[in-house]
């Protein structure tokens, strides 16, 4: 059961991470045309599919593709509104009852981007922690700071976390 629901959480943290990306990606074809918009998918040699900023949305094959031009970082400006997927893994490193422990946590985060400096969404995550499996579940809100990709935010997180219901050796 323990191994289903890991299983599970990492496969949709996997999908649904390849979806959540900005505006101002460029596409150059051969005849000279330039598609600006967000890159919705791209296989190298094959195809990329674009969904410009009016919505449409566009697929070319690699024969009439000159170049293509991601833009990442603080070039790129915050997410108007959208889904968004925030995945995280962290070490947990502390003192227990018997001395330290290093403790691992994964935590993936799926929302909702209302505007560029509101968000909101729903988490769930693994934690090893030293003698149990837990889980936890939780709801997640953020205001980001500066119009930009690379932002700092303010975040409100409330939840529960479940034990898996069996101790664990060390």
């Amino acid at each position: 059961m323990i191994a289903r629901i890991s299983l599970y959480l990492l496969a949709s943290c996997l999908a649904f991470n390849s979806l959540a990306q900005s505006a101002e990606d460029t596409v150059v074809l051969t005849d000279g045309s330039v598609i600006r918009g967000q890159i919705i998918e791209y296989i190298w040699q094959d195809h990329v599919t674009i969904k410009s900023a009016n919505g449409a949305v566009f697929t070319y094959p690699a024969s009439q593709i000159q170049s293509v031009h991601p833009v990442f970082g603080a070039d790129k400006k915050s997410k108007e509104k959208g889904y968004f997927n925030q995945t995280s893994t962290g070490v947990l490193v502390g003192n227990a009852m018997y001395g330290p422990q290093v403790n691992f946590t994964f935590t993936s985060i799926n929302g909702y981007q209302i505007n560029r400096h509101f968000a909101a969404g729903a988490g769930l995550g693994l934690n090893f922690l030293s003698d149990r499996l837990y889980f936890p579940v939780f709801a997640d809100a953020r205001f980001y700071l500066r119009d930009s990709e690379n932002s700092p935010y303010v975040s409100l997180q409330g939840g529960y976390l479940v034990a898996d219901g069996f101790e664990h050796d060390n």
